[in-house]
């Protein structure tokens, strides 16, 4: 198979010169057009195996270039870029012909992961195909690859491939950092939906007066700003899958609602007297023990025992140090393809500095250590003075004070200033990391060190 030719289409030029070097950097043949009208000229020249456009342009938009692609092009795969709030009119792109659609700001992992997909269903189903645009892609690797090899992750690809097959209600239990949504994905991924949406909603960082019309929707005029009807997550799940990670923060009377549409699949939009149908596979996620939240009546029990129908347990990393250099060996190897960089080595001592650490924000506590050693390294060999200065002074393999005080839920200025600077400010990461939801941490944050 020829390396695949995409067209990118998008009037923001940073965004298109970033994308485009990503595709390159994983060995795909790509050009650029800055307008609608531009690519059209080039489609009119050449032919794309894929076309991947912005949806709102200035000129035509990219439900345009769909349109034409389709009319010109059926042969060639289209995916749209979309914001937040125009996920309506992405949904409208699909019905004229798009294959996919991608919320920006991309995650380059997921870009490439819908790029291949596309391309193998445009292609062939079959198993050489896949395989030459695997290998276009210079990677094996499925994006969402769980890594290791210890008896525990064993059972869990089991469980996983399990819960795949049966139409049921998924919990995925585990810390902070463990991979739980990478859990979620792989059942998406292996079971019968696995061509259908994948809807993931992070319920700890929903507002709380908009949660009930981010996963129902609303109709035009249901409350003020509401100017248009809007579906919400449920809906654009239809059919496919619907992840709802950290649901022990859902609030009580959103939990009813969900229960109703356990019990009846359907619900209605707000401002709305019509029901909606739908048909939805229902995976959940959560670092809470939900059978404490129903003691403290913060969790409803008829909901807890609809959502724990088949129960996965994701092990700490801490339980599986032997995984680490292979972890470690993943990371690398991913980051220096996706920043065109050397791939450095990492020496046994650094090895065993990371074996000895108890790693209290698991796998995403190790991604970020890793990223910073290769950035402190050079592309040379990864040595114990590349990683950060709080794991190289941690022998003992004791947690950072920022990481204790998340697992306990008591912020104090300390511990939320540290944290802030591990992640270079980004307020979500912040939170992931500290354990809390971001509006604790906002309104602790305004109240405590804005004071």
């Amino acid at each position: 198979m020829d390396t695949p030719h995409v067209l990118l289409v998008d009037d923001e030029k940073i965004i298109l010169k970033s994308l485009a070097r990503e595709l390159r950097t994983n060995n795909f043949a790509v050009s650029t057009a800055e307008s609608g009208e531009e690519a059209l000229v080039q489609l009119h020249d050449n032919s794309f195996d894929l076309v991947i456009t912005d949806l709102k342009m200035e000129g035509m938009s990219g439900l345009g270039v769909v349109k034409h692609v389709k009319q010109t092009r059926p042969e060639s795969a289209t995916i749209i870029l979309t914001g937040h709030g125009d996920l309506n009119s992405a949904i409208e792109a699909m019905r004229c012909g798009a294959d996919d659609y991608l919320l920006k700001p991309c995650n380059i992992d997921e870009l490439l992961f819908r790029v291949v997909h596309c391309l193998e269903k445009k292609s062939s189903p079959s198993a050489d195909i896949k395989k030459d645009t695997r290998k276009a892609l210079n990677t094996d690797e499925y994006p969402y690859q769980i890594v290791g090899e210890d008896p525990s992750m064993a059972e869990l690809d089991k469980l996983i491939h399990e819960a795949a097959g049966v139409n049921l209600p998924v919990l995925i239990q585990g810390e902070s950092g463990t991979g739980k949504e990478l859990v979620a994905r792989n059942i998406h991924d292996v079971g019968p939906r696995k061509d259908k949406p994948f809807i993931a909603v992070n319920c700890a960082a929903l507002p709380v007066e908009l949660v009930e019309s981010e996963l129902f929707g609303h109709v035009k005029g249901a409350f003020t700003g509401a100017v248009q009807d809007k579906k919400g997550r449920f809906e654009l799940a239809n059919n496919g899958t619907i992840f709802l990670d950290e649901i022990g923060e859902l609030p009580l009377e959103i939990q009813v609602k969900l229960l109703r549409v356990l019990q009846e699949n359907t619900f209605e939009r707000v401002g709305d007297a019509k029901s909606t149908k739908i048909n939805v596979r229902l995976i959940c996620a959560t670092n809470r023990q939900l059978e404490h939240e129903v003691k403290k009546n913060n969790f409803r029990l008829d909901l807890y025992y609809r959502v724990c129908v088949v129960p996965i347990n994701v092990p700490p990393l801490r339980m599986r140090k032997d995984d680490v250099p292979l972890l470690v060996g993943h990371f690398v190897k991913r980051f220096g393809r996706r920043t065109c960089s050397n791939t450095p080595c990492i020496s046994s001592s650094a090895v065993s500095l990371l074996k000895e650490y108890n790693w209290p924000g698991n796998i995403r506590e190790l991604q970020n250590v890793v990223q910073f050693a290769m950035m402190k390294s050079k592309g040379e060999t990864i040595e114990p003075d590349h990683f950060p200065a709080y794991l190289q002074g941690n022998q003992q393999g004791e947690e950072p004070v920022f990481l204790a005080a998340g697992r306990t839920k008591k912020l104090d200025e300390q511990s939320v200033l540290e944290a802030l600077r591990r992640t270079e400010g980004n307020k979500t990461e912040t939170a992931k990391i500290l354990g809390v939801a971001r509006a604790t941490l906002y309104r602790f944050i305004k109240e405590e060190m804005e004071a």
